[in-house]
């Protein structure tokens, strides 16, 4: 169990942040899943290093029979009565009142943790470009970023590291199973829009390196991947089902299928949080849904839990040992010290839930509200297009055209996500190169005249 949750620690250690979500996503997926984590490590050194039962037994009792007794009530559960109860002589009733989740906190913590990463892993497989143009856009980036700190005189050293990176984030990001490149290959080829965000962003976010000559080469560089990725051709779609299925799921013609499938997410997002207190409540075995709060009107009433029996720390344990033929039944007290770490631990988890939840439905409804109402996306736009230069004289119907039909709701997620990663001044200059672009090219050059 130790090796198994040393090796899950470090899988948790190993996730970085990324720069294809938002805040609230780092909440759900990396936040959640390390404070978790940090749990499952403590009560785990708990249990299988210290102490997690000891019992009252007979003085008769040897310490092999003391032994036998804890490791007993540990496995087959113990039961729990207030102190001043009787103890009933019906024992299928006091099988009612087993309690036998302490042992199986560890194993939920981290099926809980897995759980919280589950959607980020949805995005980071669904979101992806061919491998040859994300190879070749890195390839260039790279060339800009040697040129400019030569230029500037800096160290190879840094151009080299900064290098390595891009490659390196690049074959990382088109690594994958070869079972799962098929399935996208056969199957979300036609569905997804070919924008790897993660790629794009990063690269927006890397061009604050650069000197100016070289960020607007770099910029340049980006509109275009963005351009071809937004306007590839459509593939016309044979059959009576996939037909249905191009019009039920945004495909990449659309221009929104990364906010449609980022959106989905959200909603993995909201559905496992919701999931994770039904399951923590089930766990738990308590018949109020409200249980943080029940805990706490407890302990604000003066109320322990020799009361209540959240979480007990004294409880009973039934055993049989067979002497001579004759079977003998004990019942002994047993303390369970790992409980009190377990009252906190999962009081916290119940409110910090709760809280996460309200976030990420927020989020969900925010998200929805900026990718579906034309306002938004129309005043996000004009907000970074408000410098250009004879942009005042443009007519509102051609900015219409450029957000709704050249930039289309996948641009404008880019253009936000480049925004909250790398800032207002690169979102500017990449909004800007693609209005240059737009306004050169011949389709545009004919709706402004």
């Amino acid at each position: 169990m130790s090796m198994l949750l040393y090796y899950f620690a470090s899988a948790v250690k190993s996730i970085q942040f990324h720069v294809d979500d938002d805040i609230i996503d780092k909440l759900n997926y990396y936040y959640t899943t390390a404070i978790i984590t940090v749990f499952a490590i403590l009560v785990s050194a708990k249990q299988y290093v210290g102490f997690p039962i000891q019992c009252w037994v007979p003085a008769t009792f040897t310490e092999p029979m003391e032994q036998y007794t804890e490791n007993y009530c540990w496995v087959q559960n113990t039961y729990f009565l207030p102190l001043h109860d009787y103890i009933p002589h019906n024992y299928a009733e006091r099988e009612n009142r087993q309690i036998g989740y302490y042992q199986w906190v560890p194993f939920v913590l981290a099926l809980e943790a897995l759980l919280f990463y589950v959607p980020t892993i949805v995005w980071r497989l669904l979101s992806w470009q061919s491998e040859k143009r994300k190879l070749l856009f890195s390839r260039e980036i790279e060339t800009e970023k040697i040129r400019s700190f030569k230029e500037n005189g800096a160290k190879k050293e840094n151009a080299s590291r900064t290098a390595r990176r891009t490659t390196k984030i690049s074959r990382k990001e088109c690594a994958g199973p070869p079972v799962f490149q098929l399935l996208r290959f056969f199957f979300f080829s036609d569905i997804l829009c070919r924008i790897h965000v993660q790629s794009l962003v990063q690269m927006a976010c890397d061009s604050r390196l650069l000197d100016l000559e070289s960020r607007n080469r770099a910029l340049q560089t980006i509109a275009t991947n963005v351009e071809e990725a937004l306007h590839v051709k459509h593939q016309v779609m044979s059959g009576n089902r996939l037909k249905l299925l191009n019009l039920i799921i945004c495909t990449r013609s659309s221009g929104a299928a990364v906010t449609f499938l980022y959106i989905s997410v959200k909603i993995l997002y909201t559905v496992n949080i919701v999931g994770q207190i039904f399951l923590l409540n089930t766990f738990l075995g308590n018949r109020s849904k409200w249980y943080g709060l029940q805990v706490l009107n407890d302990l604000m009433n003066g109320r322990e839990w020799e009361e209540s029996g959240h979480f007990p720390r004294v409880t009973l344990c039934d055993f049989e040992v067979k002497v001579l033929g004759n079977v003998h039944r004990h019942t002994v007290q047993c303390v369970l010290m790992i409980n009190m770490f377990n009252e906190k631990i999962f009081l916290f988890l119940w409110f910090w839930y709760f809280l996460l939840a309200g976030a990420t439905l927020c989020s969900l409804f925010y998200w929805i509200y900026i990718s579906v109402v034309p306002s938004r996306q129309l005043n996000f736009v004009g907000k970074y297009l408000t410098g250009i230069e004879g942009y005042k004289m443009v007519d509102s119907q051609s900015l219409r055209r450029f957000v709704f039909h050249f930039l289309r709701q996948d641009g404008v997620f880019l253009l936000r996500m480049v925004a909250t990663h790398a800032g207002e001044l690169p979102c500017y200059e990449l909004a800007k190169t693609l209005w240059n672009n737009y306004c050169d090219n011949k389709e545009g050059k004919m709706h402004d005249v």
